[in-house]
């Protein structure tokens, strides 16, 4: 889970203009857990969902930003489709990468964990052969099961 940001927890504490038992109340209600009653315990889409609630702009997710001007982030999105991580979209009539697989992988697995707009030349190799080794192993498991 991508938990929400520093930025999205201020852009709250404005809108919600310092009222700690509202924030706190908004919190509750989004989380379902009564318990849980911190902007430290939203997800990052939790808290664009109380901020849009609030009447601000979401925060776009970094982990799930690419640039579709570089041939390197446009690779990636190729290499995501080849595993999997898409989604229909009716309204296009096509697939489309699934951006919130790869920001989670790109979290927790990859072997250079920030988010693509952020990694440097090196570091976006570096995370192209994983996802090439991974695709690699992908097609070997499909071959086995046909």
């Amino acid at each position: 889970m991508i938990t929400a940001d520093a930025k999205q927890k201020q852009i709250i504490a404005i809108l919600t203009r310092g009222d700690k038992d509202f924030k706190a109340q908004l919190v509750v209600n989004m989380t379902g857990d009564s318990q849980k009653s911190s902007t430290n315990h939203l997800s990052f889409a939790q808290a664009n969902a109380i901020i849009k609630q609030l009447g601000g702009s979401p925060v776009p997710n970094p982990w799930t930003t690419f640039n579709g001007a570089k041939a390197s982030h446009r690779n990636i999105l190729s290499l995501c489709m080849q595993l999997g991580w898409q989604f229909y979209d009716q309204r296009a009539g096509r697939y489309f990468a699934n951006m919130a697989q790869l920001g989670a992988w790109l979290q927790n697995k990859a072997p250079v964990k920030k988010p693509l707009p952020e990694q440097s030349a090196q570091e976006i190799s570096k995370t192209i052969i994983a996802l090439e080794n991974m695709v690699k192993g992908y097609a070997k498991k499909t071959a086995l099961r046909q």
